[in-house]
């Protein structure tokens, strides 16, 4: 029985032909030829390779019922018990000046993008440029995700020339690009928003804040000297999480315990007359990382093999908490793993300017990302 008090342990396609070919010679004797290129031997086959199929089906059906081992919709379904869904894909979000004629209106969806018109950015709203012959407008990248997050500056070209625009500029990014939470980031933010029930405690509160939609991670920095504590919460930076995060930590803290930290959101207490409490936390910041390295292949090496060694680096940091080192050595197995890389040097990781070959650190405010552009790989 593949099923047991052990779990799922799913037969080979070895062990399925072999007991197969037992039970052909069982039924039709010993001498029964049931090699590869007899008729009997391929419909043996034939039927084993099914048979292994279906084993296979039936393992990730089993598999799918738990968060360590459920992907995809099976583990967004699981989701509900722990009181949390799949983080959406964000678009990056820039503030730009659009020069032109003064009184002219720039429709909603007035697209913009780089020089090189790789990537597009479109306005928010209608904006009307003032009487200095600007305007400034907020545009969003119309794709989610970390595409959007480039330099400002490179916004530059109207993607439709139109008579009352001359030319715009980006000035600044205002909400960073982000991809969809992945299984794996998915599957650590389970565990953290079931750890701990109750109030009071550090873990029902850090549980109460990753249960909150939008939250990627959350560390609790205690200070039992001055009688606080506070939240340092990685999230999507909405104004609607923002309230969220601090309706949880208001509902969990501990009475006569305050709050600390570079964010303020006023909470109304329900069932409570006068002045709102005001919850402080603050946010995380997600330092990306400039990645470089040479490798040296054969010829097993893929077309895509880059793209896979840059998969395999970005999803390995996507993992990484608030604060946690960066080992650089880590690395070279995500290297190696990727069919046909035979050596790999002058690996670093750069981080603010300074470049590390043996270990990152970041402050508990602080959790390490990087992204597909910040991945920089040499071939030798």
């Amino acid at each position: 029985m593949a099923l047991s008090e052990l779990g799922f342990n799913r037969p080979s396609y070895d062990e399925i032909l072999d007991e197969q070919t037992e039970r052909a010679k069982a039924l039709f004797g010993e001498t029964i030829d049931t090699s590869e290129l007899s008729t009997l031997g391929k419909f043996i086959r034939i039927n084993a390779k099914d048979i292994d199929t279906l084993y296979q089906l039936l393992e990730g059906v089993y598999y799918s019922r738990f968060p360590n081992t459920a992907s995809g919709v099976s583990l967004d379904r699981l989701c509900v018990f722990a009181g949390i869904s799949r983080n959406p894909a964000i678009a990056a979000r820039h503030k730009v000046t659009i020069t032109g004629t003064a009184g002219a209106e720039v429709e909603a969806g007035f697209e913009v993008s780089d020089e090189e018109q790789s990537v597009v950015f479109y306005t928010d709203d209608d904006y009307v440029i003032g009487e200095n012959g600007t305007v400034t407008a907020y545009v969003e990248c119309d794709e989610t995700g970390t595409d959007g997050n480039i330099l400002s500056s490179k916004i530059n070209t109207v993607v439709n020339p139109v008579a009352d625009v001359e030319d715009v500029i980006g000035v600044e990014l205002v909400t960073t690009g982000e991809d969809g939470e992945n299984d794996a980031e998915l599957r650590q933010r389970f565990l953290k928003a079931i750890t701990g029930s109750g109030s009071g405690t550090a873990d029902a509160i850090k549980g109460a804040v990753m249960r909150v939609n939008g939250v990627e991670d959350c560390t609790i920095i205690e200070d039992l000297e001055n009688s606080r504590f506070k939240c340092i919460v990685s999230y999507d930076d909405t104004e609607t999480t923002k309230q969220l995060i601090a309706q949880a930590i208001f509902e969990k803290k501990p009475i006569g315990i305050k709050t600390y930290g570079n964010i303020a959101v006023d909470v109304e207490a329900e069932g409570e007359d006068g002045e709102p409490h005001t919850i402080y936390f603050d946010a995380t910041t997600k330092k990306y990382l400039t990645i470089s390295f040479t490798i040296a292949t054969n010829s097993y090496f893929e077309e895509d093999g880059i793209d896979q060694i840059k998969e395999n680096i970005i999803s390995y940091l996507s993992q990484y908490a608030n604060g946690e080192t960066l080992y650089v050595s880590k690395l070279y197995s995500l290297i190696y793993g990727v069919t046909g890389v035979v050596s790999v040097s002058g690996l670093s990781v750069t981080k603010d300017n300074v470049a590390y070959t043996d270990s990152v650190q970041f402050s508990d405010g602080e959790v390490a990302r990087t992204n597909e552009s910040s991945i920089l790989v040499t071939t030798a």
